[in-house]
């Protein structure tokens, strides 16, 4: 298979990408002796381009939680987008979207706290996932195209991202009242902080997910309603 067949015209395809992949450690292992594939799951490539900050993984795991909370406990989530040097994370079918916008439309026609949560979350994926820009061809590497976006995003929503993920993730000495307890504005916006207070939102939701016993497998995806456009 010639590259440009994956690389140019079927961007998206991430089994071509993984045959394209598997072919060229192929010819590497006919070339030079035995090439271990397991190598790149574990260590990245040397060099500036594949150099991963911890900035960057705190977003990535503070994200992967927001990911999660925006979706019901047996949905598919989204899968990590291959493109190279798109502005995305992750990459969303079209049932995903349909989902979305049912939670945003419907958002005054319920009154689940559950629903409000998720509705009010949609906004703040959207927004992280697009300051993700993939940095490699094959390893699952991305670099931030805008860290002051996201702190400013961060400091703005904390409140309701914070009151969001814990309810969602069964943490249930949640105040309800908790979003308009406090002002928003009185948020720090250094990098700092903003990474110190996401890596507390993604340790204590990890936490509550794996304390609750048992977990729902995710094989379902949302196909609407017949009223849905």
């Amino acid at each position: 298979m010639h590259p440009s067949r994956s690389v140019n015209h079927n961007k998206t395809d991430a089994d071509m990408r993984e045959k394209l992949f598997q072919s060229i450690c192929e010819a590497c292992d006919k070339l030079h002796g035995r090439f271990d594939v397991s190598i790149l799951e574990e260590v990245p490539a040397p060099g500036p381009l594949f150099a991963v900050s911890e900035n960057t993984r705190c977003l990535e795991k503070f994200l992967e939680v927001v990911l999660m909370s925006c979706f019901l406990p047996q949905h598919q989530l989204p899968g990590p987008n291959i493109v190279m040097g798109e502005r995305r994370r992750y990459k969303l079918e079209t049932w995903h979207e349909k989902w979305f916008r049912h939670m945003e439309k419907y958002l005054d026609s319920t009154e689940h706290r559950e629903h409000q949560a998720r509705a009010s979350l949609i906004p703040v994926f959207k927004q992280f996932n697009k300051l993700l820009k993939r940095a490699s061809w094959f390893l699952p590497i991305y670099e931030v195209v805008d860290w002051p976006g996201v702190c400013q995003v961060f400091a703005e929503r904390l409140l309701t991202i914070e009151y969001a993920c814990y309810l969602l993730a069964g943490d249930t000495a949640v105040d309800i009242s908790f979003p308009a307890s406090r002002d928003n504005a009185s948020v720090r916006q250094e990098l700092g902080h903003v990474l110190t207070r996401m890596e507390e939102i993604t340790a204590h939701v990890t936490k509550l997910w794996e304390d609750r016993r048992p977990h729902r497998q995710r094989m379902s995806c949302y196909i609407g309603f017949g009223d849905e456009a």
